[in-house]
C-alpha cells in the first residue's frame, strides 16, 4: 500500500491522501466510509490486514485536497471504536525514507517477524460469490469516457474462470485506480477466458499488470499483459466486433476503435451498468443538429444528474441526428426526458425518450418498416461486410462505417414552456395544464442533492478549515454584481442555479469558523445542523397538536428541562424568535398580571408604569417599553459597579424615588451574561428587593443561561430559581444554530395563555377530538411560529447535559488562557478580569506605548480597533467585535464559545492582531 498501488496518487499528488494508524481489527468499513464521506468524495478507502489480523493501518484518497485536509484536521486524535487513532497525510516513497527514523523502523519490524514471513507467496483473491452488488466502499463511479487514452490503458487477462465474478473482479482492480471499462468474453454461454479492463491512468494498468499477473483468481494462475497493436494477427478488437461472442460487461469509449470501421456499440452491452440499473437509466435523442455543441449538451444534462455517457452518431455526411445519453440513475433520466423532449437545441426541436430494448423495438409494428428504410437509403462502405442481421440496428452501427464523437461536459439549450403549446396565446386557459404538476420531484430532489454537497464543501469543510478565510470581503457594488441579485421574469438552468448556491456560500461570512470571535452564535453542531435541516424539510407550524404532534409534545419536553435547571418543578414558556422577543413577552405578562384590564381597554386607565435595568443590560428592554406604549423615558438605569453588576441598594432607592415621583414600578430586568462585558447581576439581592416591592423579576439569561448546566460555574445564576421568568438562548452558548430561543416562566396558572389568547375559531375549536390543551398556538403572539426545540432536543440526546457542561467548562478554560498570555504580550491591556467568556481588551500599538498622557491620546487610541478590524476583515483572516462603553474609547470584545477552538486558536488570534495593528 503506496503511491505505486494508487495510480491515481500521480496525477493528483499525494496530497489527497489519508493516512490511518492504529485502527482496530473490528473496523466497520461501511461506518468509516460514510464518516469519511462527510469531508468529500472518497475514491478509494482500504484497510490493511495480515495473517494475524488488522495492522491497524489504512489509506484513504479523497478527489479534492480539502477534503483531506478537513479530515486529518477533524479526525485526528478522535475514538474509533474507543481507541485513538492517529490520522495524517500519506508520504511518498521519498519522504519516506528522507525520514532518520523509516530505516531504524523497517529494521525493528523485521527483526520481529519470522523470517518465513518474507518469502514470497502469490496472493489469492476469491471471485466467487463475493459481493454480489459493488462495496460502497468502491463505488462504481463512471466519469467521463475515453477521449484520447489509447491502448496502452488497457490490461488483457487471459484463463480467466467462467465462475469470475464481475463485481468482485471490478472491486479488485479498482484498487489500482479509476477503471472505465471492465470485459470478459464467452462464446455459447461458455467462458473463454479471455478479458479486458480500461482504465483511466496508464499507471493504473502498468500496476494492476505487476501485481496481478500469475496471481491465483479463484484458484486459477491468471495471465495479465499490456494490449497488442491492432494490426497484429489477433486482432482482439476486430474478434469482438465481427464473430458471434458475446461481451458482457463493455463501457462505451474509443480505446475499441482505432480506425472508423471499429465503431462503439451503442446498446445495453456497452453499457454494462445498464445489466444491473436496465435501460431505464438512458436516454435517446433524435433530430440533433450537426452543430450540435457538445461540451454545452453535457452541462446542460449534467443540471438533471450524473452523466456516465454521453455520445452523438455522425457518418461521412455528417451527424444523423441520433444520440445517446446513459445516467447514473433512472431519476435522472426521467428528469431529463420530461424537461427536454420539444424544447429547442439550437433552434431545432428534438425529440427525447426512452431508450428501447430490441425486444421492445422489434414489438413496434412500425419499427421494420423504419428500419427498412433506413437500410435503402445507405450506401454500404467497401470495408464494411455484410449485415448478419438486418433488424438489428445495434449491430448495423456496430459493422457499417459510422463514428461515434464521444464527447463529456454544458446548455445551449432554449426552454420552450411546456405549458404553451406552438402558436397558442399564453393568455388562453388551457385545462390540460391541471393534469400534471407545476413540481418535478425528481429535477428537484436532483437539485437539492447537488446544492447539499456544495453546502457540505463550501460550508462545513472550508468554513470550518483554519487554512480558509472566515470571509471573502467585497465592496457592496461589486457583491451585487457578483452575485446577479436582480429577479427577472424567465427562469434560470439548473447548472446556474447550482452557481447561485456556491456564490451564495463564497462570500457569505462563515460564522463557524474557528477564527470568527465577532458575535455570540459561532461555532457548529452537527446534530443541531441535522434537525434544523429537518425542520425546514417538514416545514410545519407549531400552534396545534394536529398538524405538529410530534414538536408540540418535544417544545413541552425541551422546556420542561431547560425550567428543571432554572429550579422550578413546575411552569410555562414558550420558544420565541429571539432573546429580544423573549423580553419582550415577559415585560407584557408583567404588565398584563399587574393591570389585566390593559388587554381589553388599552392603556388609556393606567398609570405611568416604571421598568429597572442596568445600563449594561440589552436595548431590547428599551425596544419593548416603546413597542408596548411605556416608553423609554420610564426605563430607569440602575448604578452597576466596577465589573458591570447592578446595584441592589441603588435599585431599591430608585423605585422608591419612582413611587415618590407618581410612578407604578411594575418590573426589574436583571441579566445574566452582559452583551459587552459579560457581567451576572446578583439576582439573589435583586430578588429581595423585588420581594419587597411585589414587583416582576425577569432574569435575560440569553447570553448566560448556559452556565446552568455547570456544576462548576452554575453559582454565578444563585437566585435564578426566585425570578418570574427567564430568557435563555440555547443558540449562543450551547451552539444550537440561529434561532433558537426560549421564555421560561414560573406562573402555572395559564397566565400566558389568558394574557395573548383571542381564541380563532378557524385554528382552535373547542370541540376537538383531542385535548385541547396541545393546541399551544393561543398563549403566543404569532399565528405562524417555528419549530425551533428539534436542533436543541436532538443535540440534546446526542451529547447530553454532561456534554452541554463540557462545552461550558472548555469555554472558560480558554477564555483564562487567552487572558494570561495577553498579560504575558506587550501592547495588550485587559478593561479587567472576565467573570464569564467576554474577553474586553485594547491594543496599544508601538507608536502609542508609553503615550498615555498625550492630549491626543484618547482619540488616537479610539481609532485603533476600527483599522485593524478594516484589515482582518478584507484580509479574511478573523473577525473580532469592537466597541466604546460609557467614557471608554473603542476596544476590542473576543467571544469564546464555540466547541471547535482550541488553544492554537487563541494564539492565533493574539499574533494576528500584533500583526495587523503594530504598524499603526
Amino acid at each position: 500500500m503506496s503511491s505505486s498501488c494508487y495510480p491515481s496518487l500521480r496525477s493528483s499528488g499525494l496530497e489527497n491522501t489519508v493516512v490511518f494508524h492504529h485502527l482496530e481489527e473490528s473496523i466497520d468499513m461501511d461506518a468509516l466510509y460514510n464518516t469519511l464521506s462527510a469531508f468529500g468524495h472518497v475514491q478509494c478507502c482500504c484497510v490493511e490486514d495480515d495473517d494475524n489480523g488488522a495492522t491497524g493501518f489504512g489509506l484513504v484518497h479523497f478527489e479534492l485536497e480539502e477534503s483531506a485536509q478537513c479530515a486529518i484536521s477533524r479526525l485526528d486524535g478522535m475514538l474509533f471504536n474507543d481507541v485513538k487513532v492517529s490520522v495524517g497525510h500519506f508520504n511518498s516513497v521519498e519522504e519516506r525514507e528522507a525520514n532518520p527514523g523509516w530505516q531504524a523502523l523497517l529494521e525493528s519490524q523485521a527483526e520481529s517477524q519470522p523470517e518465513s514471513q518474507f518469502a514470497p507467496s502469490p496472493l489469492v483473491i476469491d471471485l466467487t460469490g463475493v459481493h454480489t452488488a459493488p462495496s460502497p466502499l468502491y463505488p462504481r463511479v463512471v466519469s467521463r469516457p475515453l477521449r484520447s487514452s489509447g491502448l496502452e490503458n488497457t490490461v488483457v487477462f487471459h484463463h480467466l474462470e467462467e465462475s469470475i465474478d464481475m463485481d468482485a473482479l471490478y472491486n479488485t482492480l479498482s484498487a489500482f485506480g479509476h477503471v472505465q471499462c471492465c470485459c470478459v468474453e464467452d462464446d455459447d454461454n461458455v467462458g473463454t477466458g479471455f478479458g479486458l479492463v480500461h482504465f483511466e491512468l496508464e499507471e493504473s494498468a502498468q500496476c494492476a499488470i505487476s501485481r496481478l499477473d500469475g496471481m491465483l483468481f479463484n484458484d486459477v494462475k491468471v495471465a495479465a499483459e499490456e494490449t497488442p497493436p491492432l494490426a497484429e494477427p489477433p486482432n482482439i478488437i476486430r474478434r469482438e466486433a465481427v464473430c458471434s461472442k458475446r461481451v458482457l460487461w463493455k463501457l462505451p469509449s474509443p480505446v475499441m476503435k482505432r480506425k472508423s470501421k471499429y465503431v462503439l456499440k451503442m446498446s445495453s452491452s456497452c453499457y454494462p451498468s445498464l445489466r444491473s440499473s436496465g435501460l431505464e437509466n438512458t436516454v435517446v435523442f433524435h433530430h440533433l443538429e450537426e452543430s450540435i455543441d457538445m461540451d454545452a449538451l453535457y452541462n446542460t444534462l449534467s443540471a438533471f444528474g450524473h452523466v456516465q455517457c454521453c455520445c452523438v452518431e455522425d457518418d461521412d455526411n455528417g451527424a444523423t441526428g441520433f444520440g445517446l445519453v446513459h445516467f447514473e440513475l433512472e431519476e435522472s433520466a426521467q428528469c431529463a426526458i420530461s424537461r427536454l423532449d420539444g424544447m429547442l437545441f439550437n433552434d431545432v426541436k428534438v425529440s427525447v425518450g426512452r431508450f428501447s430494448s430490441m425486444e421492445e423495438r422489434e414489438a413496434n409494428p412500425g419499427w421494420q418498416a423504419l428500419l427498412e428504410s433506413q437500410l435503402e437509403s445507405q450506401v454500404a462502405a467497401e470495408e464494411t461486410p455484410p449485415l448478419a442481421d438486418p433488424r438489428n440496428i445495434i449491430r448495423r452501427e456496430a459493422y457499417c462505417s459510422k463514428r461515434v464523437s464521444w464527447k463529456l461536459p454544458s446548455p445551449v439549450m432554449k426552454r420552450k414552456s411546456k405549458y404553451v403549446p406552438d402558436g397558442q396565446d399564453k393568455g388562453s386557459a388551457n385545462y390540460d395544464d391541471l393534469k400534471e404538476s407545476l413540481i418535478d420531484h425528481s429535477e428537484g430532489q436532483l437539485f437539492l442533492t447537488e446544492a447539499f454537497k456544495i453546502i457540505v464543501e463550501e460550508v462545513l469543510c472550508k468554513g470550518t478549515d483554519v487554512k480558509e478565510k472566515v470571509c471573502e470581503w467585497k465592496e457592496p457594488e461589486e457583491l451585487a454584481a457578483l452575485l446577479d441579485l436582480e429577479l427577472r421574469d424567465g427562469a434560470e438552468p439548473q447548472h446556474r442555479l447550482l452557481q447561485r448556491v456556491r456564490d451564495v456560500a463564497r462570500y457569505s461570512v462563515k460564522t463557524g469558523h474557528p477564527h470568527f470571535f465577532n458575535q455570540q452564535f459561532a461555532g457548529m453542531d452537527y446534530h443541531s445542523l441535522s434537525g434544523r435541516f429537518l425542520t425546514e424539510a417538514l416545514n410545519t407550524n407549531l400552534f396545534t397538536y394536529e398538524v405538529a404532534p410530534v414538536f408540540v409534545l418535544m417544545e413541552n419536553e425541551v422546556l420542561r428541562g431547560l425550567r428543571l435547571l432554572v429550579g422550578w418543578t413546575e411552569g410555562d414558556g414558550i420558544f420565541c424568535p429571539g432573546g429580544s422577543a423573549s423580553n419582550m413577552y415577559a415585560m407584557n405578562l408583567a404588565r398584563y398580571r399587574a393591570f389585566p384590564e390593559v388587554k381589553s381597554q388599552g392603556l388609556w386607565g393606567l398609570p405611568r408604569l416604571a421598568v429597572f435595568t442596568s445600563p449594561e443590560s440589552h436595548y431590547s428592554v428599551k425596544k419593548g417599553a416603546a413597542f408596548l406604549g411605556i416608553g423609554e423615558d420610564n426605563v430607569i438605569l440602575v448604578k452597576v459597579d466596577n465589573r458591570g453588576r447592578m446595584n441592589p441598594k441603588d435599585l431599591d432607592e430608585k423605585i422608591e424615588m419612582a413611587k415618590s415621583q407618581g410612578r407604578m414600578p411594575f418590573l426589574v430586568s436583571c441579566t445574566c451574561g452582559t452583551t459587552v462585558r459579560g457581567a451576572f447581576d446578583p439576582l439573589d439581592h435583586i430578588a429581595d428587593v423585588c420581594e419587597k416591592h411585589k414587583l416582576w423579576m425577569h432574569v435575560d439569561a440569553a447570553w448566560g443561561g448556559s452556565v446552568l448546566f455547570s456544576k462548576q460555574h452554575r453559582h454565578l445564576m444563585k437566585g435564578v430559581d426566585r425570578a418570574n421568568s427567564v430568557a435563555w438562548n440555547p443558540h449562543k452558548m450551547l451552539v444550537a444554530g440561529l434561532q433558537c430561543s426560549a421564555l421560561l416562566l414560573k406562573d402555572a396558572t395559564n397566565l400566558m395563555k389568558k394574557c395573548h389568547s383571542v381564541g380563532a375559531t378557524y385554528l382552535f375549536q373547542q370541540d376537538k377530538f383531542y385535548d385541547m390543551n396541545l393546541d399551544i398556538g393561543d398563549k403566543s403572539l404569532q399565528c405562524s411560529r417555528k419549530v425551533d426545540c428539534l436542533k436543541l432536543w436532538l443535540m440534546w440526546k446526542a451529547v447530553g447535559s454532561n456534554g452541554f457542561a463540557e462545552r461550558v467548562d472548555k469555554a472558560f478554560i480558554q477564555i483564562r488562557y487567552l487572558m494570561e498570555q495577553m498579560k504575558k504580550r506587550e501592547g495588550f491591556h485587559i478593561l479587567g478580569e472576565p467573570e464569564f467568556v467576554n474577553l474586553c481588551f485594547w491594543f496599544i500599538p508601538p507608536s502609542l506605548r508609553g503615550k498615555e498622557g498625550n492630549p491626543d491620546y484618547q482619540d488616537r487610541l479610539a481609532q485603533v480597533a476600527p483599522v485593524i478590524k478594516e484589515r482582518m476583515m478584507k484580509q479574511g483572516t478573523m473577525m473580532v467585535g469592537y466597541q466604546p462603553l460609557g467614557d471608554w474609547v473603542n476596544f476590542f470584545r473576543v467571544i469564546v464559545l464555540s466547541p471547535l477552538l482550541s488553544l492554537k486558536d487563541m494564539d492565533f488570534l493574539l499574533e494576528e492582531i500584533e500583526r495587523l495593528g503594530n504598524d499603526l
